[in-house]
């Protein structure tokens, strides 16, 4: 019997990249991001649409290929390739950059093997003190702090090992909003390849062997861009044992191509349309929020209050007086230059009579003063700091 050769292979990869940069200059821009230790260059493709300036656009990193023994990562990222370049992803490319690294492991992939050339296994190189030892993993790393991604997707499959599939959102801090949006969308990542026949399997990844409970030792990428930048991070495996090419490739792309699609929706608890990342601290009801009008603006703050994360505490005054809420905001760290925003959501649909900010009414104002908006049942405040300092903050609606 003729030995099955894994698909994609570095050249066919290699050879799309070529020929998409050809055939669709407004939206592919590719670049070589590292070399692997035997010099063989790691792509990035970045899609998007180039007439649309990229200030107010969400930035998701995509990553096939970690373990070279692992093809349906690449095949789904192929998938996700070819789709961003329909007329279907119109509207995506005008809101989000899209970076995919379709094959890190460049000589695991030539050899079929799961580690790469120095017998590193590339997940697990990942660090957040800069002791990352492996070319291919810092030229990974240096995209992340480049373009600090709203989303991360690492890509693998189970290398002929068993036939299930999975999405897998990180593991998030404890007793914050984050474990249910990461959760939230990678359950319409499966339910979109679970319509189309690919059964799926999904929980956190909690697994001890990738990182402790506590977040402090990551060894793998979402848990790097979820610390440092609050990405929305995703795992997914695919089935190799059964499929073939085009179906590792049909399964794996219609996981990301939901997951892109989300990226452009409204969600009800957010101000801006985009990724729904935002709250840093707390909860729907009374949460630290990424300051900015744009989407680059909100990147910056996140990596600024991340950095002080630690020197925020938060109260709400009781008994609470009919018609107002008092709330406030502990903050002993260095100033944030790149501003903080609060938010606050109320039962029932209100008309603020006035909204204050250490005793200073505010206007509306996406920048610097408050906004509002409402869901089926609850409205929502907005303050919009665009300099917070040490000191306690005293937050007011008036209603």
């Amino acid at each position: 019997m003729k030995k099955r050769i894994p698909r994609p292979t570095l050249k066919e990869i290699e050879k799309i990249i070529s020929e998409f940069q050809k055939r669709y200059p407004k939206y592919i821009e590719a670049e070589i991001i590292c070399t692997s230790p035997n010099k063989i260059p790691v792509w990035m493709i970045k899609v998007t649409d180039k007439g649309v300036s990229s200030e107010d656009k969400s930035n998701v990193l995509i990553v096939g290929g970690h373990h070279g023994d692992e093809e349906s990562g690449r095949a789904a990222c192929i998938g996700a390739l070819e789709w961003l370049v329909t007329e279907k992803a119109g509207e995506v490319l005008k809101k989000q950059q899209v970076l995919i690294v379709p094959c890190v492991n460049v000589e695991g992939t030539m050899k079929n093997e799961h580690c790469n050339s120095n017998n590193v296994d590339l997940c697990r190189d990942y660090t957040m003190n800069g002791g990352t030892s492996q070319p291919e993993v810092k030229g990974i790393l240096n995209i992340a702090d480049r373009y600090k991604p709203d989303v991360t997707v690492d890509v693998h499959g189970l290398a002929g090992g068993a036939i299930h599939e999975m999405v897998l959102p990180v593991q998030t801090r404890e007793y914050c909003e984050d474990d249910w949006i990461h959760n939230m969308l990678a359950r319409d990542m499966r339910n979109a390849a679970e319509r189309k026949g690919y059964p799926m399997a999904g929980h956190s990844l909690s697994w001890s062997g990738w990182f402790d409970s506590d977040l402090k030792n990551p060894v793998h990428l979402n848990t790097y861009c979820y610390k440092k930048y609050h990405s929305i991070g995703i795992l997914t495996e695919g089935n190799e044992a059964t499929f073939d090419y085009g179906q590792m490739k049909e399964s794996g792309s219609l996981r990301l191509i939901e997951l892109l699609k989300a990226g452009n929706k409204k969600y009800p608890f957010e101000y801006y349309p985009g990724y729904p990342n935002r709250i840093i601290s707390g909860s729907f009801f009374f949460g630290l929020i990424a300051y900015g009008k744009t989407a680059e603006e909100r990147r910056n703050s996140t990596v600024d209050i991340l950095k002080n994360l630690d020197h925020f505490s938060f109260g709400q005054k009781y008994p609470i007086k009919k018609g107002q809420a008092d709330l406030t905001v502990k903050y002993k760290g260095e100033t944030l230059t790149k501003g903080a925003s609060f938010r606050y959501r109320r039962k029932g649909l209100i008309k603020p009579k006035g909204v204050y900010f250490d005793n200073r009414k505010l206007n509306i104002s996406e920048t610097n003063g408050f906004v509002i908006w409402y869901d089926h049942c609850s409205t929502y405040i907005q303050w919009n700091i665009p300099e917070l300092s040490e000191g306690e903050h005293k937050l007011k609606l008036k209603y």
